[in-house]
């Protein structure tokens, strides 16, 4: 299996695009802060026809900088000049550990 076939390996949750259709409308800035590399996310949002909600995609750099989830979030947040955190909102995929 290629990478090409592999990063396309994920499912978009059920009434995703008509939330993030919602939240585009009522003038919310969405942005994608992603451990992958930055290239990747942006090819398999595009593939699943959701890239045109989000404001920014950002991610790690393929030359293995930038991949600890802290250091992508800083970036996405300071390349679209999120300053006032009070406002922002974070979405994840995946559950947090408790440990």
């Amino acid at each position: 299996m290629g990478a090409e076939q592999g990063i396309f390996e994920n499912l978009i949750y059920e009434g995703i695009e008509d939330l993030l259709e919602q939240l585009k409308d009522n003038s919310k800035i969405l942005i994608v802060a992603t451990s992958k590399p930055e290239v990747f996310a942006k090819q398999i949002l595009e593939h699943f026809n959701i890239a045109k909600y989000f404001t920014y995609i950002a991610g790690s750099n393929i030359d293995g900088s930038k991949v600890k989830k802290a250091e992508v979030i800083k970036y996405a947040l300071e390349s679209c000049n999120v300053i006032d955190l009070s406002k922002t909102i974070m979405i994840g995929d995946r559950a947090m550990s408790s440990s």
